[in-house]
């Protein structure tokens, strides 16, 4: 226990003397407070679907319509974003009287970031509609979001809530990749180094030296954990500004606990795993190379729910697989009120922490990282990825 005591004061402080990673703790509490921008999910699609409810049998109404479709919009009523054009509207516009339109939409969960998109390109087309006409056109929203019908569009909605729940995990995680890529290079700094060797020869067990290599990035992670708490103290702190966006914005505090846990998770595990690859490179390029490759895995899921990506079959199998879907599959579950699934994701994730950090120790004790390394000629096409 001595030993292991020693080998992990001497990580640690390995760890905090570095300004990239030391950054990681300082930074949080610096930028955080400061980000108070929304983020936009509205983009322009080639092809929309929408459904259309027309109530008003005038000819604004119909030319209206008829843009859409000259637009690329496909009419379908299976499609859950529907355009209501009241009764009246025409004669508004005639009277000069400034018209409205209702876009009702639904969201299959509150990650529906497709649905929010296509919202949010019917509301563009309306008012490149609305230039032709005056006065002009002022849509109006009704959000369905599980069951719970909200007056308000569904880009604020998502903005407002990746802001208020979910920022704080969703910046543990971009830290996350970042210091994994710091961690990657802790065994490779010692071979580089030629101070591997040297280690190895002192009165000090194997496992002792990983095991405090890997506490050292443990205790580092609550550390960051730490800033990121103290950054939302300091923000909640600051005056509140009105019409900012949609207030009560919220999915309880139920699901943005297991989403912290399970994104917290996967940060421990990505360090696990930067250290594990690490032990079979040669110097600290090749560390970051194959690092960079294994958070681009981790990565995948979160691009795919972000970009609204509808993925089946195998392909849908295999993201669901990567332990970074875990926390989506821990928020999405508990936010339908199926806690036990939530904490299954949870459990899945502790036992790929378990798993590779089993490996690792295993890996460093057998001594294969002193036959085998691989050094970065051999991983130049990585490294142009990654750069």
């Amino acid at each position: 226990m001595g030993e292991l005591w020693i080998m992990f004061k001497k990580e640690l402080a390995d760890i905090l003397r570095d300004r990239r990673l030391l950054a990681a703790i300082i930074v949080p509490i610096i930028f955080i407070p400061l980000l108070f921008g929304v983020l936009q999910s509205s983009s322009r699609s080639s092809s929309l679907v929408i459904s259309v409810v027309n109530e008003d049998s005038g000819e604004y109404s119909r030319a209206l319509i008829e843009f859409l479709e000259e637009s690329g919009v496909v009419i379908d009523n299976g499609s859950p974003v529907r355009l209501v054009i009241p009764a009246g509207f025409s004669d508004a516009i005639k009277s000069g009287r400034s018209p409205s339109l209702l876009i009702e939409t639904e969201l299959s969960s509150v990650l529906d970031f497709k649905t929010v998109r296509l919202a949010g390109a019917l509301k563009a087309l309306v008012l490149r509609f609305g230039e032709g006409v005056f006065p002009s056109i002022r849509p109006e929203f009704l959000l369905d979001v599980g069951g719970s019908v909200l007056s308000v569009e569904p880009s604020r909605y998502v903005s407002a809530l990746l802001r208020s729940a979910l920022a704080v995990p969703l910046v543990l995680f971009v830290i996350g990749v970042y210091a994994s890529q710091a961690v990657a290079a802790s065994v490779a700094m010692e071979k580089e180094g030629k101070t591997l060797e040297t280690l190895l020869t002192l009165p000090v067990s194997r496992r002792s030296i990983i095991l405090g290599k890997i506490f050292a990035s443990v205790v580092f992670s609550f550390l960051v954990l730490a800033s990121l708490t103290l950054s939302t103290w300091a923000v909640s702190m600051l005056p509140k500004t009105s019409g900012g966006g949609p207030t009560g914005v919220s999915v309880g505090v139920g699901p943005v606990v297991f989403f912290s846990a399970g994104v917290f998770l996967l940060f421990l595990l990505m360090l696990l795993t930067s250290l594990l690859v690490s032990l079979f490179t040669l110097d600290v390029r090749s560390a970051l190379s194959l690092a960079g490759l294994v958070e681009v895995l981790y990565l995948i899921p979160l691009l795919v729910a972000f970009a609204g990506l509808d993925v089946s079959g195998a392909a849908g199998l295999l993201v669901k697989a990567d332990p970074g879907y875990a926390p989506l599959w821990a928020f999405l579950s508990a936010t339908n009120g199926d806690y036990l699934r939530a904490a299954a994701a949870v459990l899945y994730l502790l036992l790929w922490n378990g798993l590779v950090l089993r490996l690792a120790v295993w890996v460093f004790e057998s001594g294969v990282l002193m036959t085998k390394s691989i050094d970065a000629g051999k991983l130049r096409w990585l490294i142009r990825v990654k750069i």
